[in-house]
């Protein structure tokens, strides 16, 4: 139950980290279109942008607002994360299977989570 429910939370941050990803892409489409728009005009001697365009050039995207909110899910996810690696393994010793045992050292094999 506790593997399950950290991978829950692996699958969480996947699906953060894609959402994240999908948004900076398309900011960044944005942006250079925009640029190509810019550039075009500027060869035509127009200057400004039309009613309904993305003047920011995808900017919007990235606001103050969706980093904190983006922010403040991480920390959730990081935090819930944390908690579940560290109950799993707090049970790994108490297991009678000897794969599960070895598996707690194999984890720590640099005593990376015993500093913790």
């Amino acid at each position: 139950n506790t593997l399950g429910t950290l991978f829950e939370v692996i699958l969480r941050f996947r699906g953060f980290a894609d959402r994240l990803y999908d948004v900076a892409r398309d900011a960044a489409m944005r942006r250079q279109l925009a640029q190509l728009r810019v550039e075009q005009r500027a060869e035509e001697s127009k200057w400004g942008s039309l009613p309904g365009e993305d003047a920011a050039g995808g900017d919007g995207l990235l606001s103050e607002e969706f980093v904190d909110e983006m922010r403040t899910q991480l920390d959730a996810i990081s935090a819930d994360y944390a908690k579940m690696l560290d109950g799993f393994l707090n049970l790994l010793p108490l297991q009678t299977h000897v794969d599960l045992k070895f598996l707690l050292f194999r984890l720590d094999f640099s005593e990376y989570y015993q500093r913790r």
